[in-house]
């Protein structure tokens, strides 16, 4: 009885306290609005991210839009970032180029379709160029691909299969250059696919374990309905099945906000949250990634979070 009472409170506790993040990953996603975020700032948010027994950050993408949408100050902002969390021995992801109109993008038909994974390729390997000075750092973790795989834009066996074999080309360039790093990338179900399928499709992402699939848990979106999301993940973060090509969940600390022109998404009540874990916790869910840094406590007044 006692110690059910204890293992209550130090639930509540870490719920409330160490809000969330402890032994976990958590993604920051840069926006232009942020370059206003002074280092004094970011060495507190770092600090308290260390200090709540977070692994480490995921910096989502280090550049944005071919025009470099990231400026040049926001550019040494995410060096500096990365320093800094090096002297407080957190670790770091790095993101590679992301594409604003990616999702739009790849709806092109397959002989064209090609031609833009290549660019993407190429964009992609120059941001690890970029970032080669740095993989000897105790801090460098591995390396993020910003394509978000999802279980509708892939149904038509060309399209997949391009796709598999842009992930290919990607992995073996980067092993080349960093063969001991890990490469993630993110992965979302909208319930376009039965869960044979979507098990399929991450699997062959996966490419046998060499890509770190990290599948996004719908809360925040709230694409999927308790019944749907119970039906894929049932199948794919099953504690009995040992070869599943998930490594890791990504737990969306967001709500989008429903019925508006723009994408707009506030933090979720701790009702919300604790109901969240509580829905999760039937699953193996791997690591445990955040989504995303801008909506935690320890943001705000630093990051803002009206809309991104």
């Amino acid at each position: 009885m006692v110690r059910g009472i204890l293992v209550s409170v130090l639930l509540l506790f870490s719920i409330n306290a160490t809000a969330l993040v402890k032994d976990s990953w958590v993604f920051y996603q840069p926006q232009l609005r942020d370059v206003s975020v002074t280092k004094a700032q970011w060495q507190v948010l770092l600090s308290e991210l260390k200090q709540s027994g977070a692994k480490g950050i995921v910096l989502q993408w280090t550049a944005y839009g071919e025009r470099s949408d990231l400026s040049i100050k926001q550019d040494e902002q995410l060096e500096q970032v990365f320093k800094l969390a090096d002297k407080m021995q957190l670790k770091v992801i790095i993101g590679l180029y992301s594409d604003p109109d990616f999702f739009s993008r790849i709806k092109q038909p397959t002989a064209s379709l090609k031609y833009y994974l290549h660019k993407q390729k190429v964009l992609s390997l120059k941001q690890v160029d970029k970032w080669l000075e740095y993989v000897n750092s105790t801090a460098f973790s591995g390396w993020y691909l910003t394509e978000e795989i999802d279980d509708y834009h892939w149904q038509d066996a060309g399209k997949k299969n391009l796709l598999m074999q842009h992930l290919t080309s990607m992995k073996e360039a980067i092993l080349t250059l960093t063969p001991k790093q890990p490469i993630y990338i993110s992965a979302y179900i909208g319930g376009h696919q039965s869960a044979l399928n979507v098990r399929s499709l991450f699997s062959a992402v996966s490419q046998q374990g060499q890509l770190k699939v990290l599948l996004q848990d719908g809360s925040g979106t709230q694409a999927l309905t308790a019944e749907q999301r119970d039906y894929y993940f049932s199948s794919l973060l099953s504690c009995e099945n040992d070869s599943s090509p998930i490594s890791g969940t990504v737990f969306e600390y967001f709500r989008q906000q429903q019925n508006v022109d723009v994408f707009n998404a506030l933090p979720p009540s701790k009702a919300q949250w604790q109901q969240q874990l509580k829905s999760m916790g039937g699953y193996c869910n791997g690591d445990k990634f955040i989504f995303s840094l801008r909506y935690l406590p320890y943001a705000q007044g630093i990051l803002a979070s009206k809309s991104n």
